[in-house]
């Protein structure tokens, strides 16, 4: 139910998490939608993948390929849970640290945080729910380019810009907007202060992990010569 309230009645859910931070159960269903997800998302993310084979590739190369990522995919959902628990616990680990140094006395730990992290990635999953709606209604902003969000900054920009630049103006939405609420609300409830003092360990944790996220990949991308 906690999954619930932080959508609709987040000031109870985290009141709640205060007195009590709990997360496994949340967890666990997170993990199963985000699995679900993955495996709604195959056959498309397959198609754009063999796409972007040379026009050399014969048919068996195109159904190699196709074997590989159904491996692949296998892997990812058996990979998931690992994945998300080392990346939510350690933003919330930085988020833990960052109040505790920027704002001083507190009446919450690493629990706290971690509870109020795991459930307000629900939000960033309907974000990619509604990113797979758009992909099945034929919503492509940028021909070709399916990925970026339906109601983000990129989705008014009339070219394809850098990788970068694409990346962050697809997380600038309503979903993550919505997300940094909860966190700085949160933070300011568990910290005792006000959500303004709040906002700037947030956003600090936040933009530390974009940049890291966008600098692997670009980092990536230039050293397999990766099409993003």
């Amino acid at each position: 139910m906690t999954l619930l309230w932080i959508i609709v009645r987040p000031a109870e859910a985290v009141a709640r998490f205060r007195e009590r931070p709990s997360w496994v159960a949340p967890f666990l269903v997170l993990t199963v939608a985000g699995i679900a997800l993955l495996i709604c998302r195959h056959p498309e993310a397959a198609r754009l993948t063999l796409e972007h084979l040379p026009a050399s590739a014969t048919e068996a190369d195109h159904d190699r390929v196709r074997s590989i990522l159904d491996r692949e995919l296998l892997f990812r959902c058996l990979f998931l849970p690992v994945r998300l628990l080392i990346g939510w616990g350690s933003f919330a680990v930085l988020l833990d640290l960052g109040c505790r140094s920027l704002l001083g006395t507190r009446a919450a730990g690493f629990r706290h945080f971690f509870a109020l992290e795991v459930h307000a990635e629900s939000v960033l999953l309907l974000s990619q729910i509604a990113v797979m709606i758009a992909q099945l209604l034929g919503m492509h902003t940028f021909n070709g380019y399916p990925q970026i969000h339906p109601i983000s900054l990129a989705a008014m920009v009339a070219s394809r810009p850098d990788f970068v630049l694409t990346s962050l103006l697809g997380i600038t939405n309503i979903f993550t907007l919505w997300y940094l609420f909860l966190l700085v609300y949160g933070a300011a409830v568990f910290c005792g202060t006000r959500m303004r003092r709040a906002l700037l360990p947030v956003i600090a944790v936040w933009l530390l992990s974009v940049g890291f996220d966008l600098g692997v990949t670009s980092l990536l991308r230039d050293a397999l010569h990766l099409s993003l």
